[in-house]
């Protein structure tokens, strides 16, 4: 159990995650180092140094993409970090709506991927009725980038935001680019209708846990040797296999993307290490419907609008002595209160962990 003094500063840097203030309350925490303790001191100096670091690390970012685009002859309007306020791996860049295509290609040849536009087709009708998409970077790289562009002119621009395509309109009506005026009455039909496309619900798009992070989350969880670990919205798997690595846990994942249900099971089944080849499997299916009466611990990184949806359901369904962890860096407010929360301030990223014990 951590110390009185311990426990209060956690508190301070869970409020200021929450409330987007970690720079001012570090400051402040750090201006009078003769008031804490040697605890205290300890973890307020990392997260300063941390927070420091990730600021470095968006900078050298921002001047490593400048060049890249400047080489590829692109213009673009402004690259900034996302969030000033905010201790986040997120740039913001606009372009014009001609420097799009160019700007995309540059972002994927620096390690971005968008996977809007894994489908060429679908990416056209997207970019023609929307202004802004995220681009994640690697694994190695750390950084997201929030691309924003003008209007393309013409007949989509002129269609009213709300008859404006969603996701689900684009992959229940698939139309070539030169008939994507016809969403217009594609989406007001459907909703007549109420047609909607079968499968599972998707919560929010995959953000992948910060592999840093990864490792004392499951700490935190008390995740056992040999226990059953579930996954919610699991992405490409990567929680599953640190925790049959380091625990032998039978890790078993739920994700509504079949492009990283493959991608997942793939990296599971060829791992050299036999505690992951044998215990990782990733189903294609709705986090909302998942079995976790079986669960030792059940793990879950999703939009804060899903968790505080899902929360109360869950630990109504996990049996006595299970534990729920879920991470977030806006404040989640459940129906039930967390039993433990622990501020994570990491150079791959910042977080707060909630657990729950059945």
């Amino acid at each position: 159990m951590p110390d009185s003094s311990a426990a209060s500063v956690n508190n301070q840097l869970i409020d200021a995650i929450n409330t987007q203030t970690l720079r001012p309350v570090l400051a402040e925490l750090v201006a009078d180092p003769a008031a804490r303790t040697a605890t205290e001191w300890d973890r307020i100096s990392n997260a300063s140094e941390v927070v420091a670091g990730i600021d470095r690390a968006v900078d050298g970012e921002i001047i490593r993409l400048t060049s890249l685009l400047t080489e590829a002859g692109v213009t673009f309007d402004t690259m900034s970090a996302a969030e000033p306020d905010r201790v986040l791996h997120i740039i913001a860049l606009a372009v014009p709506w001609g420097l799009l295509e160019s700007t995309a290609s540059v972002l994927e040849a620096a390690g971005y991927h968008c996977s809007l536009r894994d489908d060429r087709a679908r990416w056209g009708h997207f970019a023609g009725f929307n202004n802004t998409c995220t681009f994640i970077g690697s694994d190695e790289l750390e950084f997201r980038v929030q691309l924003s562009w003008g209007s393309p002119g013409g007949v989509m621009s002129k269609i009213p935001a709300q008859l404006r395509p969603s996701f689900d309109d684009l992959d229940a009506v698939p139309l070539p680019a030169k008939l994507s005026g016809l969403y217009a009455v594609v989406k007001p039909v459907r909703q007549v209708l109420g047609k909607r496309q079968p499968g599972a619900t998707a919560l929010g798009p995959f953000l992948g846990t910060p592999d840093g992070l990864i490792a004392e989350l499951l700490e935190f969880s008390g995740v056992a040797e040999g226990a059953e670990l579930v996954d919610l919205g699991c992405g490409d798997g990567r929680v599953l296999i640190e925790a049959a690595e380091r625990y032998g846990c039978t890790a078993v994942g739920y994700e509504t993307d079949p492009t990283l249900v493959e991608a997942a099971n793939t990296a599971a089944k060829q791992s050299d290490n036999q505690r992951v080849a044998g215990n990782v499997v990733v189903h294609l299916a709705d986090a909302q419907t998942a079995d976790v009466s079986t669960a030792d611990v059940v793990f879950i990184f999703l939009p804060v609008a899903a968790l505080e949806v899902l929360v109360p359901d869950l630990l109504q369904r996990m049996k006595q002595g299970a534990v729920l962890l879920a991470h977030e860096q806006e404040r989640l407010s459940t129906s039930v209160e967390p039993d433990a929360r622990l501020a994570m301030v990491h150079p791959s990223g910042i977080t707060v962990a909630h657990k729950w014990s059945v």
